[in-house]
């Protein structure tokens, strides 16, 4: 057996030590592209993704693919010497080949699920690395040598095995992006304040008892996560630190699901804020400040134990988004009816006995219809309107006072009745009726011709009625998880349609028709009986998503999509 053949053999072995031999004498035999392509027959590979396949067999085909990877890199080969980003998950390399130093384009490295249990030095060898991320490895520390990565902007070292803060991040002057979650931290040291670049902090999913003071140094921070998941019964986090208030340029905040009892009246001074989770703690109040928050979008203090909301929570002009379930409310601040944005006003779960009727948002459940549907008609103001989960719903002419409602969802209810009262609703633009099990509409219905988006997702449609056409102003339609077998040829009067969604029907054919909808920019087709697509979609010039997948579609179909549509991104 010559001395290559040896050598290429070896690089099946089980032995990580004796696979890295192989490497260097390959390299030092100098051997040609040409000639490995040939011995490897790796000759139709151009893609990481292709040579992990190609080498999945042997015990450590993972580190041979990288190896080959920046091998070929120093030897010039194009399409490698081009390369920008690497992405390698699930596969057990432990450590990685220094022929990756050749890479030296490489500005975005994700080695996800690897085991790696260090940081590999050679991408501190990378000059153009600007975003590292090493999720679900088995890190523990992070070496004096990240120092070398001075141009990384950002790091993710989530789902690893940290159970200490790795204080030599502070050496990572320029990072702006910043993930430490699903790790075991208990603390964070007060280094972290000296990262004062970072723009987004992920410290989610952690066992912190307490945040360092120093955090109140982020002052370019726009996104601060420290949430938990409910079922995870990780998060112990008790108290924000005052200096939280010192993040000036915060607009996102979430600290859901740990055991805060209490929020810092200094959470006033984040008036850049627009996002605010507060759920699933132990909070017994908010405090007064939070009227200050003047950007504030979305509140969410859902699962704690308030009591109260201070009246100057209608302060918050811009406030859309509003939760506040499953607390012991006994009854909310007239001053809700100042906020002229509210979309969503969640307030089930609580002890309730009125409702402001001045509130331009309300989620109903089946606890609060029937404590105060029969009244429904006087909260005039409605804009937006959510009932949901409710048994057997009786719709009432007097939903007609509701003469401002632009937005309306009835989901999931087990029967509905009195729908055709809701054609009163003349300024509605907005209509959900997803998982009622309808297998038709009432005529009435059609003339709502405000209507921009129609959802009768999750339902029992068989056919669409032709008076839908009416609705001349539908950008959305969803259909999703219906029973339809045709979809009608005057599909193409809905001439400002920009979304339709059809998947999981049984659509054996679409109409040529299809083509003629101008506006239409995402088009859903996913799991019904299409064989092929009308030549026509390809007119759609704007069509930015077509998904087809989970069909039967003839090859030439397929060939015919990727070819016609190469501005749109294809699904098949």
């Amino acid at each position: 057996m010559t001395q290559k053949n040896t050598v290429f053999k070896m690089l099946g072995d089980d032995d990580i030590e004796h696979v890295l031999c192989a490497v260097q004498l390959i390299e030092a035999l100098e051997i040609e592209p040409k000639e490995l392509n040939q011995r490897l027959k790796t000759y139709r590979c151009s893609s990481l993704d292709e040579l992990i396949s190609h080498f999945e067999s042997l015990p450590h085909g993972g580190f041979i693919a990288l190896w080959l990877l920046g091998y070929w890199a120093e030897q010039g080969v194009q399409w490698v010497a081009n390369l920008t980003e690497l992405h390698v998950k699930h596969q057990e390399i432990e450590q990685l080949p220094d022929s990756l130093c050749h890479l030296s384009g490489l500005s975005k490295v994700e080695l996800h699920f690897c085991k790696l249990s260090q940081v590999p030095e050679v991408l501190c060898l990378l000059p153009e690395l600007t975003h590292l991320s090493l999720m679900g490895n088995k890190l523990t520390e992070i070496s004096p040598k990240i120092a070398q990565c001075s141009a990384l902007k950002a790091l993710s070292l989530e789902e690893n095995w940290f159970d200490q803060y790795p204080e030599n991040l502070r050496l990572l002057t320029q990072l702006e992006e910043l993930n430490l979650s699903y790790n075991g931290l208990q603390e964070i040291s007060s280094s972290i304040g000296d990262l004062v670049h970072l723009r987004k902090l992920n410290l989610s999913v952690n066992p912190l008892r307490k945040l360092p003071q120093s955090i109140g140094r982020l002052t370019r921070l726009i996104e601060l996560e420290i949430y938990d998941w409910p079922d995870e019964s990780v998060g112990q986090l008790t108290a924000l630190p005052d200096s939280i208030g010192d993040l000036s340029d915060l607009r996102s905040l979430s600290v859901c699901s740990n055991q805060l009892t209490q929020i810092p009246q200094s959470i006033g001074k984040l008036s850049k804020l627009k996002s605010l989770n507060l759920s699933n703690n132990r909070l017994v109040s908010i405090p007064s400040s939070i009227g200050l928050l003047s950007q504030l979008e979305s509140l969410n203090c859902s699962n704690n134990l308030i009591t109260s909301l201070p009246e100057v929570v209608g302060n918050l002009s811009q406030l859309k988004q509003l939760m506040l379930r499953s607390n012991f409310f006994v009854e909310l601040p007239q001053t809700l009816s100042s906020l002229l944005q509210l979309e969503t006003l969640d307030i089930s779960g609580n002890l309730l006995k009125d409702i402001p009727r001045g509130v331009r948002a309300l989620n109903m459940n089946h606890e609060l219809w029937h404590k105060h549907g029969a009244i429904l008609h006087e909260y005039t103001k409605l804009k937006h309107l959510d009932i949901s989960g409710v048994e057997d719903l009786v719709l009432s002419s007097s939903i007609s006072e509701l003469s401002e409602l632009v937005s309306l969802s009835i989901l999931y209810c087990k029967s509905i009745s009195g729908l055709e009262h809701i054609v009163a609703l003349s300024q509605l633009q907005k209509l959900k009726l997803s998982g009622n099990k309808i297998n038709r509409l009432p005529t009435e219905l059609f003339k709502l011709i405000e209507l921009t988006e129609l959802d009768l997702r999750n339902n029992s449609f068989d056919e669409l009625p032709q008076q839908i056409s009416a609705l001349k102003k539908l950008s959305y339609l969803n259909l999703y998880n219906n029973k339809l077998s045709l979809l009608p040829r005057w599909i193409e009067d809905l001439v400002l349609l920009e979304v339709l969604d059809c998947s999981y029907n049984a659509l054996a054919e679409a109409p040529d028709e299809l083509g003629e909808l101008s506006h239409l920019k995402e088009l859903n087709l996913k799991r019904n009986e299409l064989r092929e697509i009308p030549k026509s979609i390809a007119l759609l010039s704007g069509l930015e998503m077509l998904n087809v997948s989970k069909n039967p579609l003839l090859i030439k179909t397929r060939s015919w999509l990727e070819s016609a549509l190469s501005s749109t991104k294809v699904y098949t």
